[in-house]
């Protein structure tokens, strides 16, 4: 960076030699058209040893890593998001018990199947938008929470659910908006 900026000093000196030589009368403007060619070239130089030094580096840090332990890395940290996301502070393994024993073998899904099939998300886009359920939990043993978008908005939902000894779910809508 530094010679670039001494060589482009340089070139404008000798640019401002030049205008004042033809100002006065010309004298041959060759050796200064040459002091320009060299040191465009000096400058041209300069990026491609830049731009050299730059490419080793990459290539060095490249070489301390292989493609399968990227691969490795990037999968590890996948399944660890898949993890944390699947956890719920607002829904434990106590919670999960408790439906459990009232006939739901697999809680979560079949509470969120059973939601879908009652409630119709769709009525509340607007706009001509596709209300897509971004997010559900289970909020305990009792309660239910969404969130929809469509583009345009996006609306909470808390529903109240009551499973009946049938095993059949009741549903209640008790909050909507944004």
């Amino acid at each position: 960076m530094k010679r670039n900026r001494i060589l482009t000093s340089l070139f404008l000196v000798l640019l401002l030699i030049s205008c004042q030589q033809n100002k006065t009368g010309s004298e041959s403007v060759k050796p200064l058209m040459d002091s320009i060619s060299l040191l465009e070239g000096r400058i041209i130089n300069l990026q491609a040893d830049h731009r050299r030094e730059l490419k080793m580096k990459l290539d060095s840090i490249i070489r301390q890593y292989n493609e399968s332990d990227i691969k490795s890395k990037i999968d590890s940290i996948t399944h660890l998001y898949q993890v944390e996301k699947s956890k719920s502070f607002l829904f434990d393994e106590y919670d999960r018990d408790i439906l459990r024993d009232m006939g739901l073998s697999n809680p979560e899904e079949d509470l969120k199947k059973s939601l879908l099939r009652w409630y119709n998300f769709q009525q509340d886009a607007i706009l001509g938008g596709t209300m897509e359920v971004e997010m559900m939990q289970p909020v305990g043993p009792e309660l239910f929470l969404a969130l929809g978008a469509d583009g345009h908005i996006s609306l909470w939902y808390v529903f109240r659910y009551e499973i009946k000894e049938n095993k059949t779910i009741k549903w209640k809508l008790i909050y909507k908006g944004g």
